[in-house]
């Protein structure tokens, strides 16, 4: 850039004074031409002289830089403000960092012609790590579900087992199968946490999937061995059975399941 655009100069002037990070470059040599000090510690450096007249490839690894330089040329050729997301790796700490990046042109007098390109990086580390987060656990949940549907399975399975064998065990003995419903109790009550714990094993889940609902849904922590108290020490001895399916069975059988009130 041979004479300095106007726009440039009045860029330098107020540019102190803009409390976000600015920085402007050469539309043609992409070189950075300068930056507000906002900028300069976002880059970690108070001095200009570190950042002026360096293009990306001088502060960031070639595919990163590819990134950049494709995007101002981009903003070049359409002539419009555009943003896209960044993935920079800090060059102190190593750890990687999501900036959103929005890059505008900047126009001669009375012109058309882009002289100069103009940019700020809002920082969203943060929330791209959250939505990563959100990403893990919906695929742990998922993982989990079909986990908590193949337990559920096997136990209902293995309850039909078990009702075979002391089926064959009484028939031995001469002795008539047991009556599932002389057992129910009729005026069974079950408190709020019952209930809950009640309604999440008819889902297939598991003490620990049940716990961590409960943890959310009550914004208090609540361990598995909790829940697990709830279903050896008050509902089995409720409803006088000794595993979940046999539970889940008397309690629709009942219409105490939740869900079915």
């Amino acid at each position: 850039m041979d004479k300095k655009p106007q726009i440039i100069t009045y860029l330098e002037q107020v540019a102190p004074f803009i409390p976000f990070p600015i920085y402007w470059g050469d539309a043609i040599t992409l070189k950075v031409l300068g930056a507000n000090q906002s900028c300069l510690e976002a880059m970690g450096t108070k001095v200009p002289e570190d950042v002026i007249g360096k293009t990306p490839y001088d502060y960031y690894p070639k595919g990163i830089a590819d990134n950049i330089i494709e995007h101002v040329k981009k903003v070049v050729a359409e002539k419009k403000p555009l943003t896209q997301e960044d993935v920079i790796q800090d060059i102190t700490t190593g750890k990687t960092r999501y900036y959103s990046a929005i890059r505008a042109p900047l126009f001669a007098s009375n012109s058309t012609k882009v002289v100069a390109i103009i940019g700020t990086s809002v920082e969203i580390t943060a929330e791209k790590e959250a939505e990563q987060l959100r990403e893990q656990i919906a695929r742990h949940q998922a993982i989990a579900e079909e986990q908590g549907k193949f337990q559920g399975f096997v136990e209902q399975l293995l309850h039909v087992i078990n009702g075979y064998q002391i089926s064959a065990l009484n028939h031995k003995l001469g002795k008539s199968p047991p009556d599932i419903n002389a057992k129910i109790a009729p005026d069974i009550v079950l408190t709020s946490r019952e209930k809950e714990v009640l309604y999440y094993l008819n889902m297939n889940m598991t003490p620990k999937e049940i716990a961590t609902v409960l943890s959310i849904t009550n914004s208090k922590e609540m361990k598995p061995k909790s829940v697990q108290a709830v279903i050896d020490k008050q509902l089995y001895p409720k409803f006088d059975v000794y595993s979940v399916s046999q539970l889940i069975e008397k309690a629709n059988l009942l219409k105490l399941t939740p869900f079915l009130l």
